[in-house]
Parts: structure tokens; sequence; C-alpha cells
């Protein structure tokens, strides 16, 4: 079983990889995880992911192109017809719909 994750921390992700239960399954081949950086997709100056959200409010939003960028430029939706399923700090995720 694969998982790639995508975070603007991949060094948080690769300890979690090592350790605990997930560690071991890793390390015995069960599961592999790959993390892949948003900010090296990012097209700004200071490879900045977030801005403000449209309208003003407090809080800050997850810009769309370095999803999209990564998306296109690596084989993360090929790897055995993988199918996203994207997180939100809600308690649901989305699967889209279509590919």
């Amino acid at each position: 079983m694969r998982f790639d994750v995508l975070t603007i921390f991949p060094e948080l992700f690769e300890s979690f990889a090592r350790t605990s239960i997930v560690g071991r399954a890793v390390s015995r081949g069960i599961v592999q995880i790959q993390t892949h950086d948003l900010r090296a997709y990012s097209t700004t100056k200071h490879r900045t992911v977030d801005d403000y959200p449209f309208g003003g409010g407090a809080g800050m939003v997850m810009c769309p192109e370095p999803y999209g960028k990564i998306f296109v430029c690596s084989s993360l939706c090929s790897w055995y017809n993988a199918m996203p399923v994207v997180l939100k700090p809600t308690s649901t995720s989305t699967v889209p719909s279509s590919r």
C-alpha cells in the first residue's frame, strides 16, 4: 500500500514514517510513504503556498496552483490508478468524482 502525502512540512511525516507501528510496516515493506513538498511546486519568488482569503477575513487559505502543478508534473495519480483523497479541516473528506 502506498501513501503520497502532499505537505509543506515533509520532515514531520518522514519522522512519523520511521516510528511506531507505521515504522514497522514501512520497514517490512507493507506500506510505502512518499512525501512531496508543496513549496517545491510553488511559482512565487518566496515559494509561498498560502494566501489571504478573498474578501478579507481571518486566517489563510491554500493556493490551488501548487496542487494542480504537482498532479500534472508527477505520477501521483498514475501509480496503480490511484484515487486522490483530499483531507479537509472538517469531519469529512472529498474523493473527486471524475478523473
